[in-house]
Order: C-alpha cells, then sequence, then structure tokens
C-alpha cells in the first residue's frame, strides 16, 4: 500500500532529478510533500531499525514549515530523531541537530564505553573537527590539555576514525553540519 502523497512525491523527485543541476541543487522539498516524506522515512527507518514506534510518531509529524525543511535531510533527521524518543524540538533544525548529535553519542556509550563523558566525547569530536586529523599521540596530549578525563577515548577514536593509509592517526572529520553544531555547542561550555 502506498502512503498518501507518495505518487506526487515521485512525481517531484522525478523533475527535480531531470533539472540540469540535479546532482548540485534540487529544488526544495514542497511543503505538502514534507509529510508524505516524513511518514515514509519514519517507516524505512522503523524497518531498519526492527522497531514499532507509536503511530502517534509516524503519523503526527512535527511542524516541517520550515525553510530547512526544503532540504529532504532534515525530514529525514526529523523522523530518526523522533523514533529515537529524543526530547529534542522536532520543529527546529538546529535542535533537531543536536538531537542527532546525542544519538551519536548514545551509539557510543553502547557500542564503545559506558565510561565516556558527553562533554569528553564532544570535545574530543569537535577537536578533531577543528584539526583536521592528528596522531594519537597529539590527540592524547590535546586531550589532556581539554581536561578529558577518559584516558582510552584516543584509541577509541583511532578505532572508530583511523586513518587506514596511518595506523597512528586519526582521520580528518568532515566538515559537516554535524560538526559545526558540535563545536559551536562545545565552544558554550566550561571547557569550550
Amino acid at each position: 500500500r502506498r502512503a498518501p502523497g507518495s505518487e506526487s512525491l515521485k512525481s517531484w523527485l522525478q523533475t527535480a532529478l531531470s533539472q540540469p543541476n540535479a546532482k548540485t541543487l534540487i529544488s526544495p522539498l514542497p511543503l505538502d510533500h514534507r509529510v508524505a516524506v516524513y511518514s515514509l522515512a519514519c517507516k524505512s527507518f522503523a524497518r531498519a531499525l526492527h522497531i514499532h514506534p507509536a503511530t502517534t510518531i509516524v503519523e503526527n509529524p512535527p511542524d516541517l514549515s520550515d525553510k530547512a525543511f526544503g532540504r529532504p535531510l532534515f525530514v529525514h533527521i526529523a523522523a530518526v530523531v523522533a523514533l529515537s524518543g529524543s526530547k529534542a524540538n522536532l520543529s527546529s533544525p538546529v535542535a533537531l541537530l543536536g538531537g542527532l548529535l546525542d544519538l551519536e553519542y548514545q551509539f557510543w556509550r553502547r557500542r564503545i564505553s559506558k565510561d565516556v563523558t558527553h562533554d569528553d566525547w564532544a570535545d574530543a569530536m569537535a577537536w578533531l573537527a577543528l584539526v583536521q586529523g592528528a596522531t594519537v599521540e597529539e590527540l592524547g596530549a590535546a586531550a589532556s590539555r581539554l581536561g578529558i578525563a577518559y584516558s582510552d577515548l584516543k584509541y577509541w577514536m583511532r578505532l572508530v576514525y583511523g586513518d587506514p593509509a596511518d595506523l597512528a592517526k586519526v582521520a580528518a572529520l568532515e566538515h559537516d553540519l554535524l560538526n559545526e553544531v558540535l563545536i559551536v555547542q562545545q565552544l558554550g561550555t566550561e571547557r569550550g
């Protein structure tokens, strides 16, 4: 069974992709298509995560009228953050990115170590984004200067973000919206 609006969404996507600059510039997602995209994204992410979200999450999307939700990425982020049960303001693009960062930190805690604090993780990530890669020793020295208590964080960073060409190096993190929000958040903290 097709989701409401999926045919018009398909039509919008086909039109957007047929434009000469489609690979670099796609027209904003129309407001009347955003709910369908949100609903489809919730269902797809729920299937992939093997969860059964409350019907209210899927069928009652947040306010998607902000200009940022013209970018399908933000609609998808709203779906992921909503499915996580986050208390982030789902109608605020900046709050959504903060909610997504919280999910990444929770991933670290579950998969890597429950001993790493949010501030230690976020400071190390922000530092790596700013310096664009470092050796494990440089990361360790920076962690010490930043007051990061979890001494094994440098090894976990190497394991997750290691540079395959140099085993002693943690690769550069991409400049993206998440890292920008992370850097701004951490600059506003006591250690920032």
